[in-house]
């Protein structure tokens, strides 16, 4: 998802790009998808998903927290537009030096959104497992008191899981 999330906000800065920046610039419309399109929606993708992949975001994704997705993503995505700005943006040709903040803050903006959004779905997706008690959790408990063996007695109970009670 995040790799379909990073080629759609890719494609849509492309037409942002043509449309306002470009025509501001030339004169003219001219959205042709160039060989510099489908290269930017091949890497730029991969680039992402490399990017999150640093970042730890998907070692165990069954423990989600929507909180924590928001931020992380919302610095991630900090990181890899300035990151994108500086390698395949710097050198576009524009206006003013003015263009450069607006495009970047619409790469960022874009991308931003389409992958939190569906982070988001997919952390209440697995929060919602949680809850109905589909998905869980090995949980090893260690002691040999009667504080132990209530606590698994509880787990159990509470979860409907089928943990085994061993006592020594």
């Amino acid at each position: 998802l995040d790799a379909l999330a990073a080629a759609i906000a890719w494609s849509m800065f492309f037409a942002y790009r043509k449309l306002f920046i470009e025509t501001a610039l030339y004169g003219k419309m001219n959205v042709v998808l160039d060989k510099n399109f489908y290269l930017g929606l091949i890497y730029v993708p991969l680039f992402w998903v490399f990017l999150y992949f640093l970042a730890g975001n998907y070692k165990d994704v069954w423990r989600k927290s929507r909180l924590k997705e928001f931020s992380k993503t919302f610095s991630i995505a900090i990181f890899g537009v300035i990151l994108l700005f500086f390698a395949l943006l710097l050198d576009d040709a524009v206006v003013n030096y003015q263009v450069y903040y607006t495009t970047t803050f619409v790469l960022f903006i874009l991308h931003f959104s389409l992958t939190v959004t569906e982070r988001l779905i997919f952390a209440s997706y697995i929060i919602k497992k949680l809850r109905k008690k589909i998905l869980g959790f090995n949980t090893l408990v260690i002691g040999n008191n009667e504080k132990t063996f209530a606590l698994v007695k509880e787990l159990n109970e509470k979860t409907n899981a089928q943990g085994f009670l061993i006592k020594g």
